[in-house]
């Protein structure tokens, strides 16, 4: 016995649809509904919670199955599963465009049917779980205060979260599905164009490009000096499927290094002005010392003499 799923059943045979009907209550599923065409199908959708649609693709009315099927997954994202006496490739390819989760062509058995029904309700289930880790990637992204901007192998965007798009003052939507290459360029620090954009070593190696400090300029607006990171983005099997670039505002730290810049060279300028004030004290100090010296060797000598004269005027006497 299966759980009980809602299912809703658009067919416009009656005998059809009545035949499904009874198989899939047999099988222990909750129909919600039988409809003819596309416009009631929408209809009971919008308002009796269901799980999945069984959808014949030959309709009457305006919408065929296909048209419908599209609508469906559009506005109320259940799972579609065609139902189908014709399997001509401009039909198939046509249902394939809508995304379904199985194609049953008729005469069908019950097992059969059974079969897709549950395959189409495991692969919707893992489809959401997919969606809901995308969804909590994404907030966690849109969150943080980095710039974010991710793009495909062809190097065309494919998401900018909203402090890339405050950090370069644009819109995402003037970017996204853009052409990385051809929207945003770097430029050396002559203020050269780079021949070889960074990004391009990175989808074509797989090679990771950082830079401290390198000019960006986006579209049309005026280039500016940040620090750059572009990573390759890989899936579940290690396989290169697009970029991730990181961008940070070097603004601040550039006047934090200006500022020191200044301050280092203010003392600089106080250090030398002092040592050389020093330099001239001692300079004077040490000539100073230089005549005081002189003029005790002059007193010293003077002493001497008078020492010679006195004595001598003593011996006299």
């Amino acid at each position: 016995m299966v759980d009980l799923k809602r299912i809703l059943i658009v067919e416009d045979e009656a005998i059809v649809a009545k035949d499904i009907e009874l198989r899939l209550k047999e099988m222990g599923y909750d129909v919600t509904g039988m409809v003819a065409t596309g416009e009631k199908a929408l209809t009971i959708l919008s308002t009796i919670p269901t799980d999945l649609v069984l959808m014949d693709i030959n309709l009457k009315g305006k919408m065929d199955g296909i048209d419908t099927a599209s609508l469906v997954r559009k506005t109320h994202d259940i799972p579609v599963v065609f139902l189908t006496a014709y399997a001509d490739g401009p039909t198939f390819e046509r249902a394939k465009l809508t995304d379904p989760f199985g194609y049953i062509l008729k005469p069908f058995e019950e097992r059969a049917l059974q079969i897709h029904i549950e395959i189409a309700f495991h692969k919707y289930q893992g489809e959401k779980r997919i969606k809901s880790r995308e969804k909590w990637i994404e907030s966690v992204l849109n969150s943080i205060n980095s710039a974010v901007i991710a793009t495909d192998m062809e190097g065309k965007i494919t998401y900018i979260n909203p402090s890339a798009e405050a950090f370069l003052d644009i819109q995402r939507t003037q970017l996204l599905e853009q052409s990385v290459i051809d929207s945003i360029r770097f430029q050396d620090d002559s203020g050269n164009p780079m021949l070889t954009h960074p990004i391009e070593l990175v989808l074509r190696k797989g090679t990771p490009q950082l830079f401290d400090q390198i000019g960006i300029r986006v579209q049309d607006k005026a280039p500016q000096t940040i620090q750059l990171s572009i990573t390759g983005l890989r899936d579940h099997s290690d396989q290169l499927i697009g970029s991730v670039i990181g961008l940070s505002d070097i603004s601040r730290r550039r006047e934090t290094e200006r500022d020191l810049r200044i301050a280092q060279q203010s003392i600089s300028s106080r250090i030398e002005a002092s040592s050389k004030s020093l330099r001239k004290k001692l300079k004077n100090t040490q000539h100073q010392l230089t005549l005081n010296h002189q003029t005790i060797k002059q007193l010293r000598k003077v002493e001497r003499r008078y020492t010679r004269l006195v004595g001598g005027n003593g011996s006299d006497e």
